[in-house]
């Protein structure tokens, strides 16, 4: 009997359900022009020769998206593939994948920048901090995609500065100048078109670079002048050409790690 459940024992450890596979992970590096992002100091210019500094980033990730080696596409849109990114904690710039995706060979990975309309839906997030991400329901409700807080100077005064509270998410096409005549959902997908394979002891670890200055320059130059007392919460022509600038915003390599 004592050799039977030694023998079982043995089994048991070997089982292909205790097998460890290799973890996916997105691991995100801020920076503007190249440069690693430091908040609250006035050292950074666009292409519309606007001076600004970086006070707050957070963001929100969602839609994982596997390319599989056949061509076909893997989509995980659950509730667990959904990220919260404050730039300030640094836990949340690394995003390990819940183990839902299989081993295997792929052509590349994605995600969606903010959330669909299946996933942004108000009340959905019910704890901080995501869920004081949330988009008043007076302009489409659901949650901002991103918060990016910055101050800024006019190149004719520079010892003023100027808030620009640069939030994505949800936009609005009015009727009126009050009346929300239907919403426009600005997400957008990122893919990183890189060939890695998910294999037993092997991490697969995403560096993502996340430059903040292509959000006003690429390929849309943002002028600050220009919305000096505008709300770019209520302003979908913004909205279109931010969308436009995030996807060029993101950038990848892969790092292989042995567990």
């Amino acid at each position: 009997m004592l050799i039977f459940l030694l023998f079982a024992s043995l089994c048991s450890c070997n089982s292909p359900d205790d097998e460890q596979k290799g973890d996916v992970f997105l691991k995100f590096d801020f920076v503007v022009d190249g440069e690693t992002l430091t908040v609250d100091e006035l050292k950074y210019i666009n292409n519309a020769g606007n001076y600004y500094m970086v006070n707050d980033v957070q963001m929100i990730l969602s839609k994982i998206k596997f390319f599989n080696s056949d061509g076909s596409e893997t989509t995980y849109n659950t509730r667990d593939f959904v990220h919260y990114i404050d730039f300030e904690d640094t836990a949340t710039c690394t995003w390990k994948l819940p183990r839902d995706y299989s081993e295997g060979v792929f052509k590349g990975i994605g995600f969606t920048f903010g959330l669909d309309e299946e996933r942004n839906i108000s009340g959905s997030f019910n704890n901080p901090p995501i869920s004081d991400m949330f988009w008043p329901d007076q302009l489409g409700g659901g949650y901002h995609y991103m918060k990016l807080n910055c101050k800024w100077a006019s190149a004719a005064d520079s010892s003023l500065l100027l808030p620009l509270n640069f939030h994505l998410g949800r936009g609005q096409i009015y009727v009126d100048d009050s009346t929300p005549l239907s919403f426009v959902d600005n997400h957008f997908d990122v893919s990183f078109m890189i060939p890695f394979e998910v294999v037993e002891g092997e991490d697969k670890i995403f560096i993502v670079t996340v430059d903040l200055n292509r959000w006003f320059d690429l390929p849309n130059i943002l002028d600050f002048e220009d919305y000096i007392g505008v709300s770019i919460m209520q302003n979908q022509d913004v909205q279109t050409l931010a969308r436009q600038n995030g996807e060029n915003v993101f950038t990848a390599v892969l790092k292989n790690v042995r567990q």
